[in-house]
């Protein structure tokens, strides 16, 4: 009787122990639920200070807030938000204005900044964000139509630059000389399936991009959009077969400085006395002569403009060097965009930090344009300038001749 009635007992005392623990459980995840259920409900973005009082507060505190945040000097920003405005049909909205839509698309641009990390700086959603980037991106595609390109007579005329050097050299020898050519990689992100078309030659994917600059260091053309492993004389020979890129080709005795890996496929290197070294391109004309010496060592110092060129827009533009998530296409569109925010900054700053710490020449001259020479390249079109080699060798041999010649 005893044993029973303690059986009976321990039966009572767990199952006391398991109702108790099961009321446990439901309260906790009753609470849960609560606090899931809260959450959702909250607002995620409520900073006190909304991205549009950001950008004012910006805007008209030190000059270097402006130029660290938006990677170009105040008078700029204004400048390039009004023409975006007036010329190129960028329009804002009562929710997101003008300025804070352009505050955003150079943010991400110079400082290769993540859709979140522009939430949380402008109190947006991600999709805002997002359709706003590309709002502004297609406005600023359409402004480089116009600012890419040759400047007024530039391509008939002798740059003030080495109109004015103070070296003869430089004025006898390169007088025919209207800029340099050259290419660059840019960092790509790309899915795993074209991954291996856009390692490049330092083992990451890249975008192999052509360009020609004067000696104002402001671009001329672009060839954007073509993968890392495309050796750089097919990306030239592809601009200059295919009209619709709109090459700015030199007219008869001017020419464009370039290095060896252009040249050599090209066919624009000549011996001189046993050696091989650099020529400038030129179309139907002569290149420029002088003893070697001096032809070398100016023609490297001014083929340097292009490197230079090159610095300040990755230095500006950071995405350049750390692409963001953005389909291939994109990627190639803000190539251009970065080079012709690079141009609308020469010609508007006065007064430009990156443009100083290069040490490049003045701007100035006339900033009138002529016909858009830019566009981003067709990969599914394999193209190729095709070369005579009998003609070729004559070719040579006619430059050889003429720099021997020059001595």
């Amino acid at each position: 009787m005893n044993s029973s009635s303690s059986s009976s007992d321990d039966d009572d005392g767990v199952d006391l122990s398991q109702i108790l623990l099961l009321h446990f459980l439901k309260r906790q995840f009753e609470d849960r639920g609560s606090i899931s259920r809260s959450r959702r409900n909250m607002q995620c973005r409520t900073c006190t200070l909304t991205g549009r009082d950001w950008v004012a507060d910006v805007l008209q505190g030190h000059p270097v807030r402006c130029h660290e945040a938006f990677r170009m000097p105040v008078e700029v920003f204004h400048a390039l938000c009004g023409v975006l405005l007036d010329d190129y049909g960028l329009i804002g909205s009562d929710n997101v204005g003008i300025l804070e839509m352009v505050a955003m698309f150079v943010s991400i641009l110079g400082h290769a900044q993540a859709n979140r990390d522009i939430q949380e700086r402008f109190q947006h959603s991600g999709e805002t964000i997002s359709r706003l980037f590309h709002k502004v991106l297609l406005a600023v595609l359409k402004l480089s139509k116009d600012i890419i390109q040759p400047r007024g007579k530039s391509l008939h005329e002798t740059p003030r630059y080495i109109r004015e050097h103070s070296k003869i050299s430089y004025r006898i020898c390169f007088k025919d000389c209207i800029g340099a050519l050259d290419g660059t990689h840019i960092s790509a992100m790309v899915g795993p399936e074209n991954r291996q078309r856009y390692i490049g030659r330092k083992g990451v994917a890249t975008q192999n991009v052509l360009a020609v600059c004067d000696f104002d260091m402001m671009y001329t053309y672009i060839s954007a959009g073509w993968e890392g492993s495309a050796h750089d004389s097919r990306v030239l020979e592809h601009s200059l077969r295919v009209e619709r890129m709109k090459f700015p080709k030199p007219p008869r005795g001017k020419y464009y400085l370039v290095d060896a890996g252009y040249a050599n496929k090209t066919g624009f290197l000549a011996p001189y006395k046993g050696e091989r070294y650099h020529v400038p391109v030129f179309q139907n004309g002569a290149p420029a002569s002088g003893p070697r010496e001096v032809f070398n060592k100016a023609h490297a110092r001014l083929r340097n403009v292009i490197e230079r060129t090159f610095g300040v827009t990755k230095k500006k533009w950071r995405i350049l060097n750390a692409m963001t998530s953005y389909d291939i296409k994109v990627q190639a569109m803000i190539v251009i965009a970065c080079m012709a925010l690079h141009n609308f900054i020469r010609i508007h700053a006065v007064n430009d930090v990156d443009f100083n710490d290069i040490g490049s020449t003045s701007t100035g001259g006339d900033h009138s344009v002529s016909d858009p020479v830019h566009e981003v390249t067709d990969n599914g079109v394999d193209e190729y300038l095709v070369i005579d080699d009998a003609n070729m060798a004559q070719f040579r041999d006619m430059l050889a001749d003429q720099l021997s010649s020059a001595i």
